[in-house]
Formats: structure tokens, sequence, C-alpha cells
């Protein structure tokens, strides 16, 4: 079976860890999610583009980004 289109961009994606979250809601940004939103930035190289990729929004984001961790 080839490889899926997010597996091939999480294959290219740099290494990264997520930002812990204290609560971890299904829609959020879940550790999967933030991986395939940093692959997706790494491709696209834009947050707008990034974001919308994973099925969030450019400013929430931004609100990951300014949290500790």
């Amino acid at each position: 079976m080839p490889d899926s289109p997010s597996s091939a961009l999480l294959k290219d994606a740099p290494d990264f860890i997520p930002v812990p979250l204290a609560r971890a809601r299904y829609d959020g940004w879940l550790p999967a999610r933030q991986r395939m939103f940093i692959a997706a930035l790494s491709a696209t190289g834009t947050v707008d583009a990034a974001a919308r990729a994973v099925g969030m929004s450019r400013m929430s984001a931004y609100k990951l980004r300014r949290r500790p961790g």
C-alpha cells in the first residue's frame, strides 16, 4: 500500500516535540494534530495554510505558540 499524503508530509517534517496541554480536547491541538501542522507548515510556509490543512484556525495556531512548553 503506498504512503498516504499525510504520512509523506510527516516523513519530511522537522523533529518536533508537541506543546503539552493541561486538557486534551478531541477537536483541539492534540499532539498528532500539532505534528501534522508542523509538517504542513514546513511544506506550505504559511501558518494560515498549515492551520487550514489540519482543520484549525490561524489564530488558534498563534495562541498555541504562546503557550509555555
